[in-house]
């Protein structure tokens, strides 16, 4: 058997950084390795401007993913305003991330969304539920519960909500996702991180396109050419791993095979030297 050297980390940043300083310590950062992290590294590394030394060298060559944020005057507008207020209550080494974007027009979102639910006479009322009762606990108290009554209505006119917000284009499709969803392929390298592709469902992996571009103007020419920039793995090497290797302690794989007549084309024994011939 083959021993993976591929390894997806999907975790918190409390833990995930203490699973990779354990991996250094087991000499598991080093060639052949490959490590993808999900987007709770890049948010990590996003909102903290100091990261201390030994953590970002203990990730090198690490590929993690973060939700693609287009580059626009509002999102320069809004990383200025935090980092005024930032300094003004003395935490200047917290930064604005990606999902710092999302809670900005997550506000935004259901601001214009009450807007049209009262502008349709929507009103606000809530009411028991006879399903709570009839599961009522000792402990939960789950009768003590009430419902917005036009809770649908508004639901409606969130999933309706269509405006430009730092995070891009806020719209939402028929199951209730953003449309156009995209990442940015980030590799941990030296004092930082660096991009070296997009993926989007428009296109897949991509290295030079951006989302935005491909979906407001889609290109003439074929994408089947196009792949991420050079990455540099564990180890410092450009060489991609192949992600697999022998194990070292295992047990040598022999094989048998029937010294007879019908195995010829297989197998055969030199009369004269002793030797073994065979495909």
């Amino acid at each position: 058997y083959m021993e993976s050297r591929v390894i997806i980390l999907h975790t918190g940043a409390e833990h995930g950084l203490k699973f990779f300083s354990m991996a250094n310590q087991l000499n598991m950062m080093g060639n052949s390795y490959v490590w993808i992290a999900t987007d709770w590294l890049s948010a990590y590394l996003d909102a903290n401007s100091s990261v201390p030394a030994d953590i970002i060298s203990g990730m090198q060559g690490v590929l993690t993913l973060r939700p693609h944020i287009p580059n626009s005057k509002m999102k320069s507008n809004l990383i200025s305003k935090w980092s005024s207020q930032s300094h003004k209550y003395n935490h200047s080494d917290l930064r604005v991330n990606t999902y710092g974007f999302y809670v900005y027009d997550s506000v935004w979102a259901l601001a214009r969304a009450l807007d049209a639910f009262f502008g349709d006479g929507g009103r606000i009322s809530f009411s028991n539920d006879s399903k709570l009762h009839d599961e009522a606990g000792e402990t939960l108290h789950l009768e003590a519960m009430s419902i917005f009554d036009m809770g649908n209505k508004l639901l409606e006119n969130i999933r309706k909500v269509n405006f430009t917000g730092a995070s891009g284009q806020v719209q939402f499709d028929a199951s209730g996702d953003l449309i156009h969803p995209a990442y940015d392929i980030i590799n941990i390298i030296r004092n930082g991180m660096r991009t070296v592709g997009f993926w989007s469902n428009y296109s897949g992996l991509l290295s030079t396109i951006s989302p935005e571009a491909l979906y407001s103007k889609p290109p003439n020419t074929s994408l089947a050419n196009q792949h991420l920039y050079d990455v540099i793995w564990p180890g410092e090497t450009a060489q991609r791993p192949r992600g697999w290797v022998f194990p070292s302690n295992a047990k040598e794989l022999k094989i048998g095979v029937p010294n007879r007549f019908s195995f010829k084309e297989f197998v055969t024994e030199d009369n004269g030297t002793g030797s073994i011939k065979g495909v």
